[in-house]
């Protein structure tokens, strides 16, 4: 295995919302460094980004003197503390806008767009806006000298040590192709003409209706300002980070709707090559269990790949809601971590959460959150699971043909539908896929071309196929992924994902399933393969991978990861001695703490005596608890000779730390909730603890919250999240609870 690389460490995106102060910064600076984050992103937020809806902003103007002296101290005590601090480009976002201040200074910088109103068509500036001309290069310089070169002048000394780079997010256009409102800018006419050997006036009918007949003509327009975006903007910010020691890292907007891409903001492929971190998003849902979809996060992965890099960024979680649980969390990063992202930026730790600043996005990822208390298990997993994804190359076996998606817009939910299922039966098959250009098959291995038939091959993907001498599959024909796996799997259970990683000893593999139900697979493997653990020890000794002859035989439990590792030989599985030994009886439980969201969110210890209870969910008695909960139980105990005794806690919600007659036995924050109890049992009578800690839905239900923040701070990301919290609305735990016997090798 390779050493950790501090470029991926999983970092915090830290929202500066409130008043900076050197006492708040040192304090979370510090809390985030004990729950093991060593990495984070300063995202301001300035008070007149979005005041309407966005409450509560910085109590500092954005890029002013006072801001950036905030920044250079707050950059100091991340160097003091040997952490990595990554800059973000914008107050708010979208990015390329300076707050502002490249419009105000030259109102000559702001986007364009063309109309047509009543059959003219007419080229205008959007005074309404404060978005910049993304084609025009000295809006970006203009952009520049307000962000970078300021960062510049007040951290650059940091530059390429503790700041490794810095991130853009989401610049977008205004207007879309096929409406009656098109991106546009002066500089379009000429680039077009060069590009395609024809004046732009001869397309402009084609531009405003999304019709088949008018696609072509609305691919050549699009494909130039696609090159425009990539010159104007992407590689001049690339060039500047570079040329000051910085890694430039970001993502587009909407590259989750594959059938709008043309109009959200062009070619991802052309314009990601810039990054030297290619990047997605996955902060509404577009990722989650039980939910279709979300293979665009190959996305990121596939653009790094195609230049020889290894590491792509995911943005996640910004809108996913108080409610979402850290095994939620794992399986939406173990999904994106499959498919080769390996860096993340998890939203949002907010600065402030007093007042309308606790609503933000409903979801704070802080230690006024009690996911806080065992967070510091998600990061460690994110950080073996990223790792593991560098120690070897990556080896995608299919491609999938990248088009700057175009589709009439009664037919791109059908088509995005269609995507998804196409891209599902491609892994489904134990392959890794990676979207790619015509002009990236020759140089990407893989061993097929997928292609989605929604328009007709093109002369230039025609000839490239065939030059590549390549198979083609698409979604009509009759084909079998599998064939074109390197596993040679022999069966093929759907919902298994795997990342294969060559290296000189073998395949290193990355397994997810993100089903919910256990699934046993079955490959080919012509050298021994043992575990690499990313959060589960005893996963592996109890169930490790067997090899029989050329096949290896793995058992994945629901919403499993493992990581399997070349040329080593697997220790035997432990052998079960007797039937479980259930604990059924006699549980009390009491509250020692609960987290109140009032004017601020508080966490409240509570002094209560112990009650019997049965293990059912909790909230069903009190609805809106959120907090933590102290479980005990005595039971009499023989201990064998040579026996390892596992203690199996059963269905829990939502995190669970285990104490066994005084002696801290470990925490769990998903399954499966299984502890080596084997040193902390003696014989005798015993005594259990289990604390656990569920998510704070319960208390973002609460009818009179619910009730004042509709009418005091209406905020649509609130609402948005209201319905995600339902899925959460449990605590306690369930079980049953139980103890096995085994009998291990060593």
């Amino acid at each position: 295995m390779t050493q950790s690389d501090p470029l991926l460490e999983p970092a915090l995106m830290w929202m500066w919302n409130g008043r900076p102060s050197r006492r708040g910064i040192r304090r979370q600076l510090d809390a985030f460094l004990r729950n093991g984050i060593r990495a984070i992103y300063i995202h301001p937020m300035p008070a007149d980004f979005r005041p309407h809806d966005f409450h509560g902003g910085m109590e500092v103007e954005y890029l002013s003197t006072q801001f950036f002296d905030w920044i250079a101290f707050a950059a100091e005590e991340v160097r003091r503390r040997e952490m990595l601090l990554w800059l973000y480009d914008e107050g708010g976002w979208p990015s390329g806008v300076a707050g502002g201040r490249v419009v105000a200074e030259d109102p000559a910088f702001g986007a364009w767009t063309l109309t047509r109103r009543g059959g003219v068509v007419a080229a205008r500036q959007e005074c309404g806006f404060n978005y910049p001309d993304l084609l025009n290069p000295d809006a970006t310089s203009c952009f520049i000298r307000h962000t970078h070169e300021r960062y510049r002048q007040a951290v650059g000394h940091l530059f390429g040590t503790t700041i490794p780079g810095i991130f853009t997010d989401e610049p977008r256009l205004l207007g879309r192709v096929g409406t009656d409102t098109v991106p546009w800018s002066p500089r379009l006419p000429e680039a077009f003409e060069q590009d395609h050997g024809m004046p732009l006036d001869n397309v402009f009918e084609y531009l405003f209706e999304t019709a088949p007949r008018h696609m072509p003509a609305q691919r050549r327009y699009l494909a130039t300002v696609s090159r425009l975006i990539a010159e104007s903007y992407y590689a001049p910010l690339r060039r500047w980070c570079n040329d000051h020691g910085l890694l430039f890292e970001g993502h587009h907007t909407g590259e989750d709707d594959f059938a709008r891409h043309g109009v959200h903001f062009g070619d991802f492929l052309e314009q990601a090559r810039h990054y030297d971190i290619p990047g997605i998003d996955a902060i509404w849902r577009q990722v989650f269990p039980g939910q279709s979809g979300g293979n665009y996060v190959s996305l990121a992965p596939s653009s790094a790949w195609i230049r020889g890099r290894r590491i792509a960024l995911s943005e996640s979680f910004a809108v996913y809601g108080a409610g979402l649980t850290l095994e939620q969390m794992r399986w939406v990063a173990a999904f994106q971590l499959v498919r080769g992202v390996n860096k993340f930026a998890f939203m949002a730790a907010l600065f402030s959460v007093a007042g309308a600043r606790r609503i933000c996005t409903c979801h704070d990822i802080g230690p006024q959150d009690p996911r806080w208390l065992n967070f510091d298990l998600f990061v460690e997993f994110v950080r073996r699971a990223a790792n593991f994804t560098l120690s070897g190359r990556p080896r995608p076996t299919v491609g999938v043909l990248y088009r700057m998606e175009l589709v009439a817009p009664d037919r791109a939910d059908v088509f995005t539908r269609e995507h998804e299922t196409f891209c599902d039966r491609i892994l489904d098959g134990l392959n890794a896929l990676m979207f790619l250009t015509p002009g990236d098959l020759k140089t990407s291995g893989v061993r097929a071309l997928a292609v989605h038939h929604d328009a007709p091959l093109n002369e230039v993907e025609q000839r490239a196929i065939a030059a590549a001498q390549i198979d083609v599959l698409n979604p009509e024909a009759d084909w079998h992924a599998a064939r074109y796996s390197l596993l040679a799997p022999l069966d093929c259970p759907p919902g298994v994902r795997v990342l294969p990683l060559e290296t000189e000893q073998g395949l290193n593999l990355l397994f997810f399933n993100q089903t919910e139900r256990e699934v046993a697979l079955e490959f080919h493997s012509e050298v021994e393969m043992s575990e690499f653990v990313l959060d589960d020890e005893l996963t592996a000794a109890i169930h490790p991978p067997q090899r029989r002859n050329d096949r290896v035989a793995l058992r994945l439990l629901p919403w499993q990861m493992r990581a399997l590792v070349a040329g080593e030989c697997p220790p035997p599985p432990w052998q079960p001695l007797d039937d479980p030994f259930p604990l059924e009886d006699d549980w009390t439980v009491r509250e020692t703490e609960r987290y109140v969201i009032g004017r601020t969110v508080r966490r409240e210890p509570i002094l209560q005596h112990p009650r019997s209870c049965d293990l059912t969910d909790y909230a069903r008695a009190e609805p809106e608890f959120s907090g933590t909960l102290e479980y005990e139980c005595h039971f009499d105990w023989r201990i064998g000779n040579d026996e390892r005794v596992v203690l199996d806690l059963g269905r829990v919600h939502d995190a669970a730390a285990l104490e066994l007659n005084g002696i801290r036995v470990g925490r769990r924050a998903w399954r499966t909730y299984w502890f080596d109890a084997t040193d902390a049992l003696i014989d005798g009578a015993n005594t259990l603890r289990v604390c656990v800690t569920n998510t704070l839905a319960n208390q973002w239900l609460r009818t009179a919250l619910r009730q004042r923040d509709n009418t005091r701070w209406p905020n649509p990301y609130r609402r948005r999240v209201q319905p995600f919290l339902e899925d959460s609305r449990r605590a306690g735990l369930l079980g049953p609870v139980t103890l096995r016997r085994y009998r291990s090798p060593t």
